[in-house]
């Protein structure tokens, strides 16, 4: 372990002296920001209502405690707000009381938040007393889905970009000929191998740890998603020794490990956007188990056991993978 932890102080060194190792490093933490910006949490969100004038007065003031209006002339008016590109939900006055006038493409949040607001409005209930005599369903999804789900796509992209570090740094040590100095030390070739992945393991906790507290999500088992974390990682580090050892330059290896943003664009795509059942179509990509476990360690519902069988899932796909590339491994390590 010396060996390892000696080789390890070196590259930490040589990276903190190289400018496209520092970016890449905090390249993930000014895109967190990015999404802190653009991406508003859940408290910053709200109902939009077009509401028709003829409803009460007592009623409509009784909405904007809770949500934002707008009031318009007839229920004309308000069908034509609600048919606009923007997601609004109209209230008309019905002969048995409002009634809810919707486009059809609404989220079921807006839809379900919509009902529940109408419903108390209806009954007269303002103020203090809603908060006493109205309770809300709470299953901890506090962060807004475009936040989450931009969040933890960043967390993905972060294992790319450290395997990219890696992948440049094997890239220097080959053509400064130490990988061949590296063969006849006492060194074996696992402990190199192992020295040259923790910089990247290294840095991906720390990138990772640090933009999710720049985002604010806290609120979670650091544990489990730390184990997501680093197990989503082993398929970087095995495509960059396999991309880093291959390639002859920066621009080669760099381009080469891009490839990987592939499987994981295309996990989170049918993840987010396909009915559950198309899901098996991305089963074979550990990106996929990741963006889940995580979803759901940020969602809170995460239970230690689908925890640990999804990282088991990444660890057996990166063990194929493995054994796939290690005699090629071997070979250009000689």
């Amino acid at each position: 372990m010396s060996k390892v932890w000696s080789v390890l102080q070196r590259d930490l060194k040589i990276s903190m002296k190289d400018p496209m190792a520092v970016w890449m490093i905090l390249a993930p933490l000014l895109l967190a920001v990015l999404i802190l910006w653009i991406a508003p949490g859940i408290s910053e969100t709200t109902v939009n209502f077009a509401v028709d004038e003829n409803l009460s007065s007592a009623y409509i003031e009784t909405l904007k405690e809770y949500a934002s209006v707008e009031t318009l002339k007839d229920a004309d008016a308000v069908e034509e707000r609600v048919m606009r590109r923007d997601e609004v939900i109209g209230l008309t006055q019905g002969d048995t009381g409002p009634v809810l006038v919707q486009q059809g493409n609404e989220t079921e949040t807006a839809v379900t938040m919509a009902k529940v607001l109408a419903a108390m409005a209806s009954t007269g209930i303002t103020g203090g007393e809603a908060n006493e005599n109205f309770g809300f369903l709470s299953f901890r999804d506090e962060t807004s889905p475009l936040k989450r789900s931009l969040s933890i796509t960043m967390l993905l992209m972060i294992s790319v970009i450290m395997s990219m570090l890696i992948s440049l740094g094997l890239v220097d040590e080959k053509n400064d000929q130490t990988i061949k100095a590296a063969n006849v030390t006492p060194m074996p070739q696992s402990a190199y191998v192992l020295s040259k992945s923790l910089i990247g393991v290294l840095a991906l906790l720390f990138t990772s740890v640090i933009s999710l507290l720049i985002l604010g999500i806290t609120d979670i088992n650091w544990a489990q998603i730390l184990i997501m974390i680093v197990t989503n990682a082993l398929i970087s580090i095995i495509v960059a020794f396999v991309i880093g050892l291959s390639s002859t330059d920066y621009i080669e290896a760099s381009g080469s490990v891009k490839l990987l943003m592939l499987p994981m664009i295309a996990s989170v795509l049918v993840y987010e956007l396909t009915d559950p059942a198309w899901h098996i179509t991305v089963w074979w990509s550990p990106f996929y188990w990741a963006y889940r476990g995580i979803t759901e360690i940020i969602q809170g519902t995460a239970r230690w056991g689908s925890v640990l069988l999804y990282a088991g899932i990444i660890v057996v796909i990166s063990a194929g993978v493995f054994m796939l590339c290690l005699k090629r491994i071997r070979k250009l390590l000689q």
